[in-house]
């Protein structure tokens, strides 16, 4: 008795060109892909690492810089309301705290939004990404919107920002209205 073939002639042939088939296209598709992937080493990463402290109190916002030692709650610290200023190409930490209520702290373009509420500090990390001006759309969850907590975000050049800081340093920029911080924007909780 003749044993009939399982599968029809040919069959092993046409499997063989279509596993053939696959591995070229796969080959093909796979090659641009390698090519196209970002070398971990050409990547740039951030240029420097920053934590500002911003602060709502009082229905404006105050922002704390580390001054040259690079260090918050330290004596070289520089204060400014309204208008927070960032090295582009860092790492930024934002260490969000309120001082009597909760307020909302949005950046559109970062698609950064966040709850600053009493009783400590929030940490959110971010690239600042390159120089531009962005809207900063603050608000005290009472609903009415307080002026003060709406400004900008100004993301400058490194030697743009430290020039900035330093002549911070020497009196409040012309976001700032001029007006005593708050107590926790000035040092440590207690």
């Amino acid at each position: 008795m003749k044993r009939e073939p399982r599968h029809p002639r040919g069959a092993r042939a046409g499997r063989l060109a279509s596993i053939l088939l696959a591995a070229v296209l796969l080959l093909c598709c796979a090659a641009p892909a390698q090519n196209s992937a970002p070398d971990p080493a050409a990547v740039a990463a951030p240029a420097r690492a920053i934590t500002i402290r911003v602060t709502g109190g009082g229905f404006k916002w105050v922002m704390r810089y580390p001054g040259a030692d690079g260090l918050l709650d330290s004596p070289d610290d520089v204060l400014d309301e309204k208008i927070l200023h960032l090295p582009a190409a860092s790492r930024v930490t934002l260490e969000l705290r309120s001082d009597d209520y909760a307020y909302s702290f949005y950046v559109p373009d970062f698609e950064l939004i966040e709850v600053a509420l009493p009783g400590g500090p929030y940490r959110r990390e971010f690239d600042s990404g390159a120089p531009g001006i962005h809207r900063l759309l603050g608000g005290q969850m009472c609903g009415y919107t307080h002026p003060d907590l709406l400004g900008d975000v100004v993301v400058q050049r490194a030697a743009e920002f430290d020039a900035w800081i330093a002549g911070l340093a020497h009196g409040p920029s012309s976001g700032a209205s001029g007006s005593n911080p708050p107590a926790s924007a000035s040092g440590p909780a207690s």
